[in-house]
């Protein structure tokens, strides 16, 4: 994974997912809040991130951290994420699982010795409720 920040899309992978986003938002919230509850790998863990960041847009709360022009690709769906049922709990259920012992993604921050990461996530997940 290339990553450049710790905020949701400051990595490759998290990139990737807005661009499926702004082709069809709501089914790649969908698929990107559905991780399960087995191992988290990387480009799923930052695809949950990502869409979990544009769920607190959708909803007004969106981080200072991300950038203007990711916020800006964001603002045309908001309706179409708004839409979908409990979207809110299903961000922060995989969020959690993100966060988790099973996340791959968790496990490469932890290794790189930096909190930012799980604090960002942990930021946008109270953003969410």
């Amino acid at each position: 994974m290339g990553s450049w920040a710790a905020d949701a899309f400051g990595n490759d992978d998290a990139m990737d997912w807005l661009s499926e986003f702004e082709s069809d938002p709501e089914a790649a919230v969908i698929a990107a809040l559905d991780i399960g509850d087995g191992v988290v790998e990387v480009d799923a863990g930052a695809a949950a991130v990502a869409a979990a960041e544009a769920v607190a847009t959708a909803f007004g709360k969106s981080s200072p951290e991300v950038d203007e022009d990711v916020i800006a690709r964001i603002l045309p769906h908001v309706e179409a994420v708004r839409d979908i049922p409990d979207v809110r709990d299903l961000a922060i259920a995989a969020l959690e699982e993100v966060l988790g012992e099973n996340s791959e993604l968790a496990e490469l921050w932890n290794e790189a010795d930096d909190p930012a990461w799980a604090a960002a996530v942990a930021d946008l997940s109270d953003r969410l409720e």
